[in-house]
């Protein structure tokens, strides 16, 4: 199985709130929690445990929304 290296998301611990982290990488709000919650899903692995729009219901947006935030 090939993983893929997103380490970067993984470090939002070391921040002291979400506004750092976003601040830090460049992203709105919504790009990153987007991203943490498709991360945290299993979004990112290969083969894939979770499609967009799996993530999307999570998140109570369409799977085109979590497509356009990743």
């Amino acid at each position: 199985m090939q993983s893929v290296n997103l380490s970067f998301l993984q470090t939002s611990a070391r921040f002291s709130s979400d506004t750092d982290a976003t601040a830090c990488y460049g992203l709105t709000n919504l790009q990153y929690d987007t991203r943490v919650k498709a991360l945290s899903e299993g979004y990112f692995n290969i083969p894939r445990e979770r499609t967009a729009e799996e993530v999307g219901i999570q998140l109570d947006v369409s799977d085109q929304a979590v497509i356009e935030r990743i």
